[in-house]
């Protein structure tokens, strides 16, 4: 089942998903480095604040993941410069975060949360991708007959006769 759900996907819907996952990462990362940093009673204090941060960060993550095609790179393509690529999109969104509560708010996000939201980014999006890429070698095994030997058909037919 998972096998033909993974065949179906077409590129740009591969792309969408990796996409997401990107979106879902950053939200995530800001989270824990929230909960990381103040503690998790902290987490709702300011949720204007909280909600402020999340869209600047995921506007300039999903800005930048397209600018620089990292949702376009494949799983077995993902090699060294989509890691460093990834973390260059971390660092110029914590920067991003960093500066937003000074030019467009009042509230103070300290600097540091930003800092450790990146590196938390970044880990996840490696981490992410690689598991991802082990899952669907999984799938891809587990979906076609094991062959140790491939026999094109007529050689095949000779064989069993």
């Amino acid at each position: 089942m998972l096998y033909k759900l993974v065949m179906r996907l077409t590129r740009p819907q591969k792309r969408a998903l990796t996409l997401a996952m990107d979106m879902l990462l950053i939200a995530v990362s800001y989270v824990l480095a929230v909960v990381l940093l103040f503690g998790p009673s902290d987490m709702m204090a300011d949720p204007v604040a909280i909600l402020t941060d999340l869209t600047v960060i995921i506007s300039v993550g999903a800005a930048l993941t397209m600018l620089l095609g990292l949702h376009r790179i494949g799983l077995n393509a993902y090699q060294m410069q989509g890691v460093i690529e990834t973390a260059l999109v971390a660092v110029l969104m914590a920067g991003a975060g960093a500066l937003s509560p000074m030019l467009l708010t009042d509230y103070a996000t300290p600097p540091h949360v930003f800092v450790v939201f990146g590196m938390i980014f970044l880990i996840l999006s490696v981490t992410s991708r690689l598991v991802m890429r082990l899952w669907v070698l999984r799938i891809y095994a587990k979906g076609q007959p094991l062959s140790l030997i491939h026999i094109s058909e007529p050689t095949r037919q000779e064989a069993i006769s």
